[in-house]
């Protein structure tokens, strides 16, 4: 698949796959189609497990994790994981701030 310009600010392509790069410098600690299958399946267990869960992991405020969910969803709107996402983006800005509790 060809994609035209250049990626947002904090995202690379490589042939591996996408990488997001933390606003703190480092790297996530998981990449970011794991971190969103998973944040999809937390949608189940409520809010605040998806808040720890991303802040854990580094996606929590990251903006450009944010724009590649945006993008799959406009990619699979019909899909079941497309209205998912959706369903995720838009319980977003209603989220709880992350509790002090670590996932393991």
């Amino acid at each position: 698949m060809e994609i035209l310009g250049s990626p947002p600010k904090g995202v690379e392509l490589a042939e591996s796959g996408i990488t997001i790069a933390s606003a703190s410098g480092g790297g996530p600690s998981k990449k970011p189609h794991d971190a969103l299958c998973r944040t999809l399946l937390l949608m189940r267990e409520g809010k605040q497990a998806i808040i720890d869960y991303l802040g854990e992991v580094g996606y929590l405020e990251n903006e450009a994790f944010w724009k590649v969910a945006q993008a799959l969803v406009e990619v699979g709107q019909s899909s079941e994981e497309g209205r998912s996402l959706q369903e995720l983006l838009s319980v977003r800005q209603g989220l709880p701030k992350p509790s002090s509790v670590q996932l393991l």
